[in-house]
């Protein structure tokens, strides 16, 4: 038997941890199903790939300036540097995050791009493009919808982690009619890790870099008094850091208390973010991959969203009720939200339980389906 070459695209070993968990799930499901098949990785960087997600990477991404001009010609840049890598692997699979989501301000740029000329690269050189348990968002612009459905066009066999970025490019004229809609990479681990019961009184707060122009610095301080509030109450409250970029925001709320700082974690596996959430009743959290990771440790969330990625993914879960709105929550409604979350934790651990065991089985079905394709292009 032959070796499969598969080249996993993304941006992966940069701190971001919803993207290394992603990259590894992917990796683990595929890798059962291929044996004999090497996984490398295509990256932005290369960064620290190796150590967080265990496969060696090339970068395909060109530094530039910040001018228009300069911009563009690194795409060109780009281009070339993925038809040299591409040449090199038998198929490209792009697993999960958030690359389809709308990419405002930053074009040409962001991963959108990325995924456009990943698309050209493939067709170019005659080698199979897939796309597994994708996320996106709703389109601003007809321009960036267009760019994500071409995108697409190039993917033999494409998967979305929700109904929300299947129909936002099915809005963009692209045919979604037999692509399928499977759940987050990481709901479906299996077998799912049991934790011991939640210590009680223990809080999570994890922090998300949010941009100023949706209320950064409100966001700061009432998170400051939600954590001052937590302590004074009795409760022990850990921060946890689930991006690199997230460390200055996280550094800012605890220069606002005015009790003392609890510990801060930042988690490089899903393991480790298990690990930090089993003595939690309740984690108070931003960022996708910390609801993520807090239904697959059954625990009771209270997202702070920014984003309609988050009340999909907690719809998922029949848990929709559990979402405040980033830009508009104060402390007291966060801390009531708190309070009645600890009061539905046998809801939350079914509900963890439930959409756990529906991801396993989607996920399942279609990385067998890739795997079953993957199969058949061995050299």
């Amino acid at each position: 038997m032959t070796t499969l070459r598969v080249a996993l695209f993304g941006e992966y070993g940069l701190g971001n941890l919803g993207n290394d968990m992603t990259c590894r799930a992917a990796v683990d499901r595929l890798g059962a199903l291929l044996p004999d098949s090497t996984f490398t990785a295509l990256t932005s960087e290369t960064g620290r790939t190796q150590e967080l997600v265990g496969l060696e990477s090339s970068s395909f991404a060109t530094p530039h300036g910040s001018s228009f001009p300069a911009r563009v010609w690194a795409k060109f840049a780009d281009l070339a540097a993925l038809l040299r890598l591409i040449g090199k692997v038998d198929v490209v699979v792009v697993p999960g995050t958030g690359m389809l989501e709308d990419p405002t301000a930053r074009m040409p740029g962001g991963q959108l791009t990325w995924l456009a000329l990943l698309s050209l690269a493939c067709r170019l050189h005659r080698v199979p493009l897939v796309w597994v348990g994708m996320g996106g968002s709703p389109y601003a612009s007809w321009f960036t919808g267009r760019v994500a459905a071409w995108a697409a066009r190039g993917a033999a066999r494409r998967s979305y982690r929700d109904d929300m970025t299947r129909d936002a490019l099915g809005k963009s004229r692209l045919d979604v009619s037999d692509d399928q809609v499977i759940y987050d990479l990481v709901l479906a681990v299996d077998p799912l890790p049991q934790l011991p019961a939640p210590s009680g009184g223990h809080v999570a707060v994890s922090v998300f870099d949010l941009p100023p122009e949706q209320g950064r610095t409100r966001y700061t301080k009432v998170l400051a008094q939600v954590v001052d509030r937590l302590t004074a109450d009795g409760n022990q409250v850990t921060m946890v850091v689930m991006d690199d970029e997230d460390v200055p925001i996280t550094n800012d709320v605890l220069a606002l208390l005015d009790g003392p700082a609890p510990p801060t974690v930042q988690p490089t596996t899903l393991d480790d973010l298990l690990a930090v959430l089993a003595p939690c009743d309740v984690v108070v959290g931003t960022r996708y991959h910390t609801l993520v990771g807090t239904l697959v440790a059954r625990r009771s969330p209270v997202a702070l969203s920014h984003a309609a990625k988050d009340v999909a993914l907690l719809a998922q879960a029949g848990l929709d009720d559990y979402v405040l709105d980033v830009t508009t929550v104060d402390a007291d409604e966060v801390l009531a939200a708190v309070a009645f979350a600890r009061t539905e934790t046998d809801r939350a651990r079914q509900a963890g339980d439930q959409v756990c065991a529906a991801a396993r089985t989607s996920v399942g079905a279609e990385t067998a389906a890739i795997a079953a394709v993957l199969e058949r292009l061995r050299p």
